[in-house]
């Protein structure tokens, strides 16, 4: 019911401040309900293959520390 008037003409501003406010809401209910899983599942698929390829630190110090035994 929130309204002005200019000019013999009505402006309803409460229903675009209502419809902002549901707009708001629904993407924020579409973010935390589907973007944000989707990306944690990605991050953790692309998490395995990178650790699979890859070794971590400590693995990768143990085998320069192996090589360097052989060596010796």
């Amino acid at each position: 019911g929130l309204t002005f008037t200019i000019h013999n003409s009505r402006f309803f501003y409460g229903s675009f401040i209502t419809a902002a406010i549901t707009f708001l809401m629904i993407a924020l209910a579409v973010f935390f309900f589907i973007v944000k899983p989707v990306d944690a599942m990605r991050a953790r698929r692309s998490g395995r293959d990178a650790e699979e390829a890859a070794p971590s630190d400590e693995e990768r110090r143990h085998q320069e520390l192996l090589a360097a035994l052989r060596a010796a």
